[in-house]
């Protein structure tokens, strides 16, 4: 098994959940599915994904709390532009708007996109993939990905394009479930029935030092963690 942030074969079995084999990188820390599920399994998996209707009802909620993560870095940005990346309903893109930037969410999924719109009909989502709106030129001061990375099946290709997506001095705030948080204690057994670990929906399970060590790998200078009483990270990167 080889680590996707290390390259490195020093891995070893973790535990295996809903027929889905983990491994741990004995380097970084990474923990991922292996073998990752085929892309017909993940379009399979998504095709039912109920979730998505499930958030509607909380959406001021998750305004508010995106405006609230967006306000500790909005003074540090070196302009007005903000991308929501797998912005799902919209929250993030729609935060950032309320505070004064040029805001857009983009998703791969047009269900998402299409209940953004109706949700938030005065700010910009586009059905899109990351790597289109890189290849457009478009850059931005701040990117917001929350609850994003986890999900997705390579690494590092996705980290570059949230490099590349970046002005010169823009900051990346990105947030995914901790799997080295206190609360969990490293034990086997807390961790193996947190409600986080739920493959093929989450392929990778981060710590700190494994997203700090990615993050560096993809040409950020700097990673900050905020403090999160739940097994979650939050970090901000500046490029």
């Amino acid at each position: 098994m080889i680590c996707n942030i290390c390259s490195t074969r020093n891995t070893t079995f973790f535990l295996s959940k809903d027929n889905y084999d983990l491994f741990r990188c004995d380097d970084c820390s990474l923990i991922f599915v292996d073998p990752m599920p085929s892309d017909q399994e993940i379009d399979n998996f998504y095709n039912n994904y109920h979730k998505t209707h499930q958030y509607v009802d909380k959406s001021a909620s998750k305004v508010r709390r995106a405006k609230k993560r967006i306000k500790t870095i909005y003074k540090k940005a070196v302009n007005k532009t903000l991308l929501d990346v797998g912005c799902n309903i919209g929250a993030g893109a729609e935060a950032g708007r309320l505070l004064g930037f040029d805001s857009m969410g983009i998703d791969i999924d047009t269900k998402s996109i299409k209940i953004a719109q109706s949700l938030f009909p005065s700010t910009n989502y586009q059905s899109k993939s990351l790597n289109e709106i890189v290849n457009s030129g478009k850059r931005f001061g701040i990117v917001y990905c929350s609850e994003v990375i986890e999900h997705l099946s390579e690494l590092n290709s996705f980290t570059q394009d949230l490099y590349e997506i970046l002005d010169k001095n823009g900051i990346l705030y990105i947030t995914t479930p901790d799997i080295g948080h206190f609360s969990l204690k490293n034990n086997l057994e807390k961790i193996k029935n947190w409600d986080s670990i739920r493959p093929p929906e989450h392929l990778f399970y981060f710590s700190k030092n494994s997203i700090k060590t990615l993050l560096l790998k993809s040409g950020f200078k700097k990673v900050k963690f905020q403090f999160s009483l739940k097994p979650g990270i939050k970090l901000v990167a500046y490029k």
